[in-house]
């Protein structure tokens, strides 16, 4: 990324009826929290491209036939192992500093998912850095509060389809 972002250790997800936008608060590495919203598109792009990254970057998913099949395991495992990070003591997300995001950059660097959340006038909101796992899991929060708000939004990727038991013959 060549913007500089202020660095997020932590995000907790919500969704807010009256302004009808999903919102991530960002709890910064300097002690303050910011609040960026996104829109009902900008999410159905980020659910996308997040999909798309994690695919394309999957180890184990490029060396087999069935990638979506290794891919929808690996989602599986990450959510169903989910802990919680830890929201700093000092934190007020009550006076986090809205913003509207309009734009987010997604890139790896090493084995990181690096999310970069920009507002209306292009100004950096929060880059967030995820590990494989992270990224799963927030991909599934996301997708949660999407479902929630009653967005209706399309799967991103066939393997965060729940898994179908019983396919097979008769």
């Amino acid at each position: 990324m060549s913007v500089t972002y202020p660095k997020a250790n932590t995000v907790t997800i919500g969704y807010d009826p009256t302004e009808d936008k999903m919102f991530l608060i960002l709890y910064l590495q300097d002690g303050n929290t910011s609040k960026a919203y996104i829109s009902r598109r900008l999410l159905g792009m980020l659910l996308k491209s997040m999909g798309d990254k994690l695919t394309s970057t999957s180890p184990t998913a490029s060396r087999t036939p069935d990638s979506a099949e290794v891919m929808q395991m690996g989602h599986i495992a990450a959510v169903v192992n989910r802990k919680p990070g830890e929201i700093p003591k000092t934190a007020k997300p009550e006076s986090a500093k809205p913003y509207y995001s309009t734009e987010v950059q997604l890139e790896t660097q090493g084995d990181a998912l690096i999310l970069g959340f920009k507002s209306v006038d292009t100004e950096p909101i929060a880059a967030l850095a995820l590990k494989r796992t992270e990224a799963h899991q927030i991909l599934r929060l996301l997708r949660d509060q999407a479902d929630k708000a009653g967005w209706g939004l399309e799967q991103p990727a066939e393997w965060m389809r729940p898994m179908e038991y019983g396919r097979g013959g008769d």
